[in-house]
């Protein structure tokens, strides 16, 4: 069962994993500015929540094969999109992990959950028909 705080076989997350997800935070937190540009600009934050929250969805949901804990794994791409926010201060950073951090878990729950229904189904999608192999 996949969810934030069950015991799920781990492995150690090690820096080299930690450092990759910070950087794609960051990446992430950079493709951002281009998509709320576009939407809107700087002048509301409305397009700033359309953009933040696909795009970290999506983050969460492309990194979330690996089997840190989903709370683990999101907290680290959340810092790493905060990290170029600490120009501003420490509250707006900590704000900006607050607002990246659900929709990475949820991409990373998401990823996880299509992942074991894939292993479980013998590698048929849910509602696909395992008879024709």
């Amino acid at each position: 069962m996949n969810s934030l705080f069950a015991s799920e076989p781990l492995t150690k997350y090690n820096w080299t994993t930690m450092v990759v997800d910070v950087a794609i935070g960051i990446v992430t937190f950079i493709l951002v500015i281009p998509v709320a540009l576009y939407l809107g600009g700087f002048s509301f934050f409305t397009p700033w929540a359309i953009a933040l929250i696909p795009l970290f969805f999506l983050c969460g949901f492309l990194r979330g094969a690996s089997p840190e804990r989903i709370w683990a794994k999101a907290c680290a791409i959340s810092a790493g999109a905060s990290c170029p926010w600490l120009v501003k201060g420490w509250l707006s950073a900590l704000l900006l992990v607050a607002l990246t951090f659900g929709p990475t878990a949820a991409g990373v729950f998401a990823r996880r959950r299509l992942k074991s229904r894939v292993v479980i189904g013998r590698g048929t999608l849910p509602g696909a028909d395992s008879r024709q192999a």
